[in-house]
C-alpha cells in the first residue's frame, strides 16, 4: 500500500475534492430527501457525513442516498 500517499496535504486534498464531489451529488438528487437541499444544505450535509459526525438533521430517504452516504462515510 506504499501508493497510498497519508502526508497531512495529501488527506486534507483529498477532503478538499470529495466534500464538492459529494455534495454535488446530493444536490442533483432531489429524489434522496424529503424535500430537496439547497446546495448550501448539500455540502453541509457532505462535511457531517465525511467527518462522521451525523447529527441526524438532514437524513437520506432511498437505498441508494443510503449507499452514497455510506461510502463518503468510509472514505472520510
Amino acid at each position: 500500500m506504499s501508493f497510498i500517499s497519508t502526508s497531512p496535504l495529501c488527506i486534507g486534498a483529498t477532503y478538499c475534492l470529495l466534500i464538492p464531489a459529494f455534495g454535488t451529488v446530493y444536490y442533483f438528487n432531489p429524489e434522496f430527501w424529503l424535500k430537496p437541499l439547497t446546495l448550501t444544505q448539500s455540502f453541509y450535509f457532505s462535511v457531517v457525513t465525511i467527518t462522521t459526525l451525523g447529527y441526524g438533521d438532514i437524513i437520506p430517504q432511498t437505498e441508494i442516498a443510503r449507499g452514497i452516504t455510506a461510502l463518503e462515510a468510509l472514505l472520510g
